[in-house]
């Protein structure tokens, strides 16, 4: 008898129900994306850590060297004149010019615009004087004519001054000839505003000067750029001069002076600057110390008249360079950071007789030039590196900013 035995085979082997793998799909797709933002967090947090000590090192370089230019003093040919000043103002007057001449040099070894290379190096000049006795006085350094006792920048183009920004042009023409396909092209040319012939535009102004810096100098024996990675520099604008670039690939901003910067208050956001008192500001610039250029307190702003409301709150306090990151949003909210100044800030253009003085001291002729790092006239909230919702997007983007952590004054 033949069996005939059927060819279905139930099976006891448990299974995926369609719900069930779905929920499996969507916790592994959760797991995944905790896992990944985690990723995430982690590289931005590494990227954080390398940033704070990146800007820490680009803040240590410069300020080794600004340590060491800001001791230059000027040197030039002696000259006898007579004059009816005092030996009092008469000497006020010659450590006035020795400022005026180091905040100059400062501003062509530390160029943070095109606009500074441009403008060539000022007449340091300063009243000729005598003493009461007729007698001729040393008149040291500076000298030009019988009324105004000058150092003519152009009669010297081997001056510190000449050289120092002739450097810096000489490597602009290179980096936007080669980038325009022009041999030779003149640093003029550079700047004309013609975008046909190579133009170094102001955008990025400030990393691009940085590199300018850091490529042009020696630290510790080597040049600055070699202590950078490739992926530090680049040229993000496309206009020949490459910038220093922050670990997020955006250029830092660089300032050599930055007022508004150092005059933040810890206690109170400082947007509310504006509102501060004359005594408020005082205080604030008392904790900051003076100016150590101006070992002398030669600067005019320390001569003014007792009863001015503004006395004292105008007093001079320490600049130095200072280089720092937007951060991973990539804004600054820093004034003059985020994009140029308009119009930019002529340092070397400030007539001296708008400076205050002692009445009766001092006087200066109006052609006279003299190098204002402080912007007299200038709000608190607009002094340049003050932070303040410079994008007008009704909130402050300075937060993640990565500042210079180690002191730098």
């Amino acid at each position: 008898m033949i069996t005939c035995r059927s060819s279905k085979r139930s099976s006891s082997k448990p299974a995926f129900t369609l719900v069930e793998l779905l929920v499996s799909i969507v916790i592994i797709g959760i797991i995944g994306g905790m896992v990944s933002q985690a990723l995430t967090g982690a590289n931005q947090q590494a990227k954080r850590n390398r940033a704070e000590a990146y800007i820490n090192q680009l803040n240590l370089m410069v300020m080794q060297m600004y340590e060491e230019e800001s001791r230059r003093i000027p040197f030039a040919p002696v000259s006898l004149r007579q004059n009816t000043l005092d030996d009092a103002r008469a000497s006020k007057s010659r450590s006035l010019a020795i400022l005026n001449w180091q905040r100059d040099y400062l501003r062509c070894v530390f160029p943070g615009q095109p606009l500074d290379l441009r403008r060539p190096p000022i007449d340091v000049g300063y009243p000729a004087y005598r003493d009461t006795g007729l007698r001729p006085v040393r008149i040291d350094p500076l000298e030009d004519s019988s009324t105004l006792s000058a150092w003519n920048a152009a009669l010297y183009e081997n001056s510190l001054r000449h050289v120092a920004r002739v450097k810096y042009q000489r490597r602009v023409e290179a980096l936007v000839g080669q980038k325009a396909g022009i041999a030779g092209l003149s640093f003029n040319a550079c700047v004309d505003g013609d975008l046909n012939n190579g133009e170094w535009t102001t955008e990025h102004e400030g990393a691009e000067c940085l590199y300018l810096i850091l490529a042009s100098n020696l630290f510790n024996g080597s040049p600055g750029i070699d202590a950078l990675k490739s992926d530090d520099l680049g040229d993000t604008d496309d206009d020949g001069v490459p910038e220093v670039l922050d670990p997020w690939g955006r250029p830092v901003g660089f300032a050599r002076w930055a007022p508004g910067y150092f005059l933040r208050q810890n206690w109170e956001p400082d947007s509310s600057l504006t509102s501060l008192t004359d005594e408020e500001l005082h205080l604030l610039k008392g904790d900051l110390a003076k100016d150590p250029i101006d070992l002398l307190l030669s600067d005019p702003r320390y001569a003014g008249v007792t009863g001015i409301p503004n006395f004292q709150a105008d007093d001079p306090f320490p600049l130095v360079p200072i280089v720092v990151s937007a951060g991973s949003d990539g804004v600054f909210d820093m004034v003059g950071f985020d994009a140029p100044l308009n119009p930019a800030i002529d340092y070397a253009n400030t007539p001296l007789s708008s400076m205050p003085a002692d009445t009766g001291t001092l006087t200066f002729p109006a052609g006279l030039r003299f190098v204002d790092p402080y912007l007299l006239g200038v709000a608190v909230n607009d002094q340049f590196g003050a932070v303040r919702d410079t994008d007008e997007q009704g909130f402050d983007n300075s937060g993640d900013n990565v500042l210079p952590s180690l002191p730098i004054r």
